[in-house]
């Protein structure tokens, strides 16, 4: 394998750590959220076991007082479902809420974890294909080869054994995810479609990664089906979201998104102004020059004997010219 391909090969698998990692990093935020989903669970469960409840009455962003919170099994909660948008719900209506989101939540970190593996499993394959100078080797004619049904067996003379089996995929999303598994037939990969088969993948990766930034932007919308109130940052007076919960982070991260290129076009109108004005302050100039050309042709001629109040300086006579011969005198013709 030559040095462009290697350096393209570990290239690829630094990409792919980075994207397992990232995966990895994902779920354990998934997680992290699911645990405190359950906390609130089991604290509104236990609002039907007793009558009033000490509990924190936030009154503003970040002000709160202490208060009761009044129980039972007629007790009715405001449950937040969106940029300061609440519904009221009984005990059970709450919990139900929040199991959903949890759901969610579990959902989201499986597949986290299911893409995390999928990508260490291709890093490994990655590094294998490094190790192994590019694609599988050839065997010689007079090295044992053991065919045991979908394996293929061959002891090369090195003392190596290579052991191939081929996978077949019977359905169409494991062959798709499948991007560098032998064919059906016992034919070995060359280096450059191997190498082929890993961009691919790559390709396969981002497309999962922009799917993955969709789904979570749409499962951004509130978990009560009666609630379709929502942030809208195309409507939203400039104000951030506020973040509450996992579900405001997309939201979050749209204001930004709209912040960062209202800024960028507020800018380059800026920029094209000052050109503008900068391009009229010339043309300007330029007009002024050529309206009220330099007097080249009047001078002026010292009276002798006659001194300024305010200088030393003869007064000046701007109504006679001088003669040639005074000019270059004083220095005015070379």
């Amino acid at each position: 394998m030559s040095d462009k391909s290697t350096e393209e090969l570990t290239d690829l698998l630094s990409r792919v750590t980075e994207a397992a990692k990232r995966e990895r990093a994902l779920g354990s935020a998934m997680l992290e959220y699911d645990a405190q989903y359950a906390e609130l669970q089991d604290v509104v469960r236990s609002v039907k076991e007793r009558e009033t409840h000490a509990v924190m009455v936030p009154c503003t962003k970040f002000g709160m007082f202490e208060g009761e919170l009044a129980g039972g099994g007629d007790a009715e909660l405001l449950v937040g479902i969106g940029q300061d948008y609440l519904v009221e719900r009984d005990v059970d209506g709450a919990v139900e809420i929040i199991e959903r989101r949890r759901d969610l939540l579990r959902t989201k970190a499986a597949d986290a974890e299911r893409n995390a593996m999928l990508m260490e499993s291709r890093a490994r394959m990655a590094e294998t294909l490094d190790r192994s100078g590019g694609g599988l080797g050839t065997i010689g004619e007079d090295e044992p080869l053991v065919e045991d049904g979908r394996a293929r067996i061959a002891k090369r003379k090195d003392g190596i054994v290579e052991i191939t089996e081929v996978y077949e995929a019977n359905d169409d999303e494991i062959a798709s995810i499948s991007t560098l598994a032998p064919s059906s037939q016992n034919d070995r990969v060359d280096a450059g479609a191997a190498r082929g088969d890993l961009d691919d993948f790559i390709a396969r990766l981002e497309a999962m990664e922009m799917k993955d930034d969709s789904a979570v932007a749409s499962s951004s919308a509130p978990a009560d089906d009666d609630a379709d109130n929502e942030f809208d940052p195309e409507e939203d007076g400039g104000e951030p979201p506020t973040i509450e919960c996992p579900e405001d982070f997309p939201k979050y991260e749209r204001w930004k998104a709209k912040r960062d290129a209202k800024d960028k076009e507020l800018r380059a109108a800026a920029e094209r102004s000052r050109a503008r004005a900068e391009t009229e302050r010339s043309r300007n100039e330029a007009e002024i020059r050529r309206k009220n050309p330099p007097l080249r042709e009047t001078v002026i001629e010292r009276k002798p004997g006659e001194r300024s109040r305010f200088s030393e300086e003869p007064i000046v006579d701007v109504n006679r010219k001088l003669s040639r011969y005074q000019m270059k005198k004083l220095g005015l013709l070379e």
